[in-house]
């Protein structure tokens, strides 16, 4: 499973906003997937470390749910050393892969967004571009036309969360429509609509590095109900 390089590679972002061409993404380096270490011995399954399990799973399953990005990567490894049966090892490996792969893709639009400076301006679409007034790995202030607009991290559209990952993640591949599925599957501003075409998504992949996107797909079809706490 693929996470951000500490020296993560940034775009070319010192084109003021009066030059020619809208500033494009260079091409994104394919990251090293991080070395899986040999699984722990699993506990016995005794009646008292499945019901540890379940809680565990529960936990992490919770901190999805409630998109708490700080807390759910560690909360999936949790539970995957407290699993005691094979059906626990299966619920707990799916927990950590969608956990990997929407803080990956989370970190990576949040990269993108340090590295903007006033000025900068860069595609949304085709036809749509963001004049910078302000950013930070927090928040972007952005001009379109005569109006601004203020997005925090976990507020900003898809679309301009995909423009922004292309900087940072490499997006061509399908590790990068993995982590884009899930995260939009998970992240404050998904719908039901758009978790059915996530779904999708990771149906049609084969190739995601340490992760299985049809059980990621299940899971998300069976078993995610987002809360309303935050």
């Amino acid at each position: 499973m693929p996470s951000p390089p500490d020296a993560a590679p940034t775009p070319d972002m010192g084109m003021p906003s009066d030059a020619g061409d809208n500033m494009q993404p260079p091409p994104a380096p394919e990251p090293s997937p991080t070395t899986t270490p040999s699984p722990a011995a699993r506990p016995e399954a005794t009646e008292e470390n499945i019901a540890a399990g379940d809680t565990a799973i529960a936990a992490a399953e919770a901190s999805i749910r409630q998109r708490d990005w700080s807390k759910m990567k560690s909360l999936a490894e949790t539970a995957e050393k407290a699993a005691a049966t094979d059906e626990q090892v299966a619920r707990a490996e799916t927990l950590y892969q969608i956990a990997d792969l929407g803080t990956y893709y989370r970190s990576g639009v949040s990269r993108a967004m340090a590295d903007l400076t006033a000025g900068n301006e860069f595609n949304v679409t085709d036809a749509i571009s963001l004049l910078v007034v302000e950013a930070s790995a927090e928040q972007l202030i952005a001009r379109r036309g005569a109006r601004n607009y203020t997005y925090t991290l976990d507020d900003l559209p898809f679309v301009v969360s995909k423009a922004l990952a292309k900087f940072q993640l490499p997006m061509e591949s399908e590790t990068g429509q993995a982590a884009q599925a899930v995260y939009e599957s998970i992240a404050t501003k998904s719908t039901p609509e758009i978790r059915a075409d996530s779904a999708g998504i990771l149906r049609s992949l084969q190739n995601v590095e340490g992760a299985e996107p049809q059980r990621i797909a299940d899971w998300i079809e069976t078993r995610y109900t987002p809360s309303t706490s935050q």
